[in-house]
């Protein structure tokens, strides 16, 4: 329930159920349902509690709509959260001013900062190689349509209700950018994170020289599963993904090819994903 006693009923952008989904493909195609789940379970206070450790200029209510971002930021404020990541897991507190120059040129005053130590750098590569995916394949796939898919750029659309804000942060190697379009009275801009703010993220990277992103894969593993069972499987069944694991969590049992899953094989197609 709300703060007024109403409830909220959140739902998926296209208006339907997918029942039981992948963690990751639930990011990369913009699965609500999904994503208010894992929240509900890992707690909206614990989430909460992460949103307060980067020291945000917003006080930050534990209402369960918090799981799908209601909560007024600004692009800094935002930059500040996908910095974390893009940093390899380690926060690094941003500033709009990183020094200040005389009329010749010389640093009269600069503001450093010192990186965290990165308590979870794994978890932070496993989130960005599911954001990876959203430019391939996922809400973002336009950034690899658009000729760009030689950065390997990971980003998340993002889309406010009634379409009042449109949303893309992304990542390269060497780069973090963030775009809003909004409207200054409030009203619907009409467009999603896909179909505005993506776009002009496309055309800046276009522009801007910047490095391909690579993964480092320290603390990972990579394993092929069978998306049924949860069970590690051979690469040539039906319904098989390679997917990352953090060391020590890749699932024990191995469940071999069936002669049907090897017919499946061959007539596996992907779902379009939803927009966002």
């Amino acid at each position: 329930g709300q703060p007024d006693g109403s409830r909220w009923r959140p739902k998926n952008s296209d208006g339907e159920v997918h029942g039981p989904v992948l963690l990751i493909d639930a990011l990369v195609n913009s699965l609500n349902l999904a994503s208010v789940d894992l929240g509900m379970r890992v707690g909206v206070d614990r989430v909460r509690g992460l949103l307060e450790s980067f020291d945000l200029s917003r006080t930050i209510n534990p209402n369960p709509s918090l799981l799908l971002g209601a909560l007024d930021l600004s692009p800094l404020d935002v930059a500040q959260l996908y910095q974390y990541l893009a940093a390899d897991g380690r926060a690094l507190p941003l500033s709009s001013v990183r020094g200040v120059l005389d009329s010749a040129g010389r640093p009269l005053a600069r503001y450093g900062t010192t990186p965290g130590d990165g308590s979870y750098v794994t978890a932070a590569r496993l989130v960005t190689y599911a954001l990876q995916q959203v430019t391939r394949s996922g809400t973002a796939r336009e950034v690899a349509a658009a000729g760009l898919g030689a950065l390997n750029a990971a980003g998340k659309t993002g889309t406010s209700d009634t379409q009042r804000d449109s949303w893309f942060a992304g990542y390269t190697g060497s780069q973090l950018a963030v775009v809003w379009l909004g409207r200054d009275d409030n009203k619907p801009t009409g467009l999603y994170g896909s179909t505005g703010a993506l776009k002009v993220w496309i055309e800046l990277f276009r522009r801007l020289p910047t490095q391909p992103l690579l993964l480092p894969r320290e603390g990972l593993e990579f394993a092929t599963i069978d998306v049924s069972s949860g069970k590690t499987t051979d690469g040539e069944c039906g319904g098989s993904r390679e997917l990352p694991f953090a060391v020590g969590y890749t699932p024990q049992e191995h469940e071999g090819c069936t002669l049907e899953k090897l017919k499946n094989f061959f007539g596996t197609t992907n779902n379009e994903p939803v927009r966002n």
